[in-house]
């Protein structure tokens, strides 16, 4: 089935006309411009050496920066002011040397999310430790060994994706809340979805991997609900109630945009002595974000328009509304966006090129450009 796509620039407002068949839909487009307030890291910032930013988090007038590698938090002013450094790394109250996630838990207190054994180090960033947050599951022993490699969270409850030994994987809901003896613990409400494949010690394949494992295609509203694309090849979003109930599964079309060998075989590379066979086009869904009530879409093909990323806008109750193209100078398939409210977008580059760097070495010819790793916050701009 072949498309066609021109555009019509009508008092700032774009209409895209899809040809499909002889029929012809109208879709409008809203164009945004990402205007760098500032940055850190990159080749021309001498004072900032940033390895791996796994996390943006903001509190207010806050930018809180967290680079999993040295177990630092940067603090910056949203005028780009700068405030400190924070360094977590250690064994003692408060510090961790292997987290992989910051959250932020309110009342000027942070949350470091540890994998292994799964926990959350508990600090205010001032040396004032608070008691550290396990994770409860109903029926097993606080002894029995729990991994948690993907948390996202919001308000009282953290979508967490985790592997208890002898029960398998799966992405869980949980609730931040006192134990009988005022400690904040989380507890697992529900699971979404489980499995227990068997391990062979063979070269996954990338299709074969729980692609509810990847945080990238979950959320959580303002409003506690849940939304979380489960499949690779599905355009299928299912939304939940924090309880764990399926309240609505929102599905489109999708036709599967393929991979160039130079992207074929970057994917390939997990780290750098950890491949992976992967599929020659990309997944249905990429991204996942809610905005504002409105649920943003970021699919296989955003990053194949002219555009440095393109996103399908779903009103609440899952129905089609618009686009909405991003523009800034590059190419965005690479990074991280983290959007931090009041228009406001931290791009993250240069984090995935860390653990692909074997990719590199072994493709000087690539046309893939390698990033240093940055944080730039942009305003979206009409």
């Amino acid at each position: 089935m072949n498309t066609f796509r021109w555009s019509l620039s009508v008092l700032g407002l774009i209409f895209v006309f899809v040809c499909s068949s002889g029929a012809m839909a109208e879709v409008a487009v809203k164009n945004l411009e990402l205007e760098e307030l500032w940055h850190i890291g990159g080749e021309s910032n001498d004072d900032v050496l940033l390895e791996f930013v796994r996390s943006v988090v903001r509190d207010g007038e806050n930018i809180y920066i967290f680079d999993a590698k040295t177990s630092r938090i940067h603090h910056y002013k949203l005028n780009g002011k700068f405030v400190a450094v924070y360094n977590l790394a250690g064994t003692g109250p408060g510090q961790c040397d292997n987290a992989h996630t910051l959250l932020f838990l309110g009342d000027g207190k942070f949350g470091l999310v540890q994998g292994l054994p799964a926990k959350i180090i508990v600090s205010d960033l001032n040396d004032n430790p608070a008691p550290t947050i396990n994770f409860h599951f109903p029926g097993v022993d606080q002894n029995t060994p729990v991994a948690m490699t993907a948390v996202k969270g919001q308000g009282n409850y953290i979508l967490g994706f985790n592997e208890i030994k002898n029960l398998g994987i799966a992405l869980s809901i949980f609730k931040l809340q006192d134990n009988r003896h005022g400690r904040l613990q989380a507890y697992e409400v529900a699971r979404l979805f489980q499995d227990n494949p068997p391990f062979t010690g063979e070269i996954p394949d990338e299709a074969e991997i729980p692609y509810y494992s990847n945080r990238d295609v979950w959320d959580i509203s303002a409003e506690g609900l849940l939304y979380v694309a489960p499949y690779r090849d599905q355009y299928l979003i299912h939304v939940y109630r924090a309880d764990g109930s399926l309240i609505n599964k929102i599905k489109g079309e999708y036709n599967p945009c393929l991979r160039s060998y130079d992207l074929m075989d970057y994917h390939a590379y997990l780290t750098s002595d950890i491949h992976i066979y992967v599929e020659d086009s990309e997944p249905a869904i990429m991204g996942l974000h809610i905005i504002n009530g409105e649920i943003w879409v970021r699919t296989g093909c955003s990053d194949y328009q002219d555009v440095y990323r393109q996103y399908d806008i779903l009103d609440s109750e899952g129905q089609f509304s618009h686009l909405v193209n991003l523009f800034y100078p590059g190419t965005g398939f690479k990074d991280d966006l983290v959007f931090l409210g009041d228009g406001l977008v931290a791009i993250i580059k240069g984090s995935s090129d860390r653990l692909k760097r074997g990719f590199f070495l072994d493709n000087p010819q690539t046309s893939i450009k390698e990033d240093v790793v940055q944080v730039i916050l942009c305003r979206m701009k009409e």
